[in-house]
């Protein structure tokens, strides 16, 4: 379970409590500075605990990216680390947003039928070789087969078995 903050805690317990999983607007209780918050935010998103959606009309914001508002929403990695399992959905593969979680990438290359090598993941991530294998590791923990193969030129070549 990764290491939170109380502030990422308080976040992320506000988020699970909303039918939608919606992160903002932040708790009142919480009053720290601007900065801090910002530090808070970009943490959980970094780790993928929460994710970018385009906000529906009425939601706040979090940032503008072009012509487009987005809104922070709570993953189901998010709701796991706060003890919230089973039936929780996963809020970022609900929406036909853009913005897909690190994790959501690699398992979208696994289930492709030529499945995908270290490098494609690397560039669809920006992981390291080592943080993709503990990921391909922490699948098979949770029970995904992960079926390991050769290309022609000798290198390794993963895909989800039977998908």
């Amino acid at each position: 379970m990764p290491k939170l903050t109380d502030t990422q805690l308080v976040i992320l317990s506000a988020a699970a409590a909303r039918d939608d999983r919606v992160v903002l607007p932040l708790p009142d209780s919480l009053k720290p500075n601007k900065a801090a918050l910002t530090r808070s935010i970009n943490s959980l998103l970094k780790r993928d605990l929460i994710t970018e959606r385009p906000a529906k009309p009425g939601e706040q914001a979090w940032r503008e990216d072009e012509d487009q508002r987005l809104t922070l929403i709570a993953t189901a990695a998010g709701l796991e680390t706060i003890g919230i399992t089973g039936d929780a959905p996963d809020t970022a593969a609900e929406t036909d947003a853009k913005p897909t979680s690190k994790a959501d990438r690699v398992m979208g290359l696994l289930k492709r039928p030529e499945g995908a090598g270290i490098a494609d993941m690397q560039a669809a991530t920006g992981w390291q070789p080592h943080s993709i294998r503990a990921f391909l590791s922490g699948l098979r923990k949770k029970g995904i087969e992960i079926g390991r193969t050769k290309d022609e030129t000798g290198k390794a070549v993963y895909s989800i078995a039977g998908a």
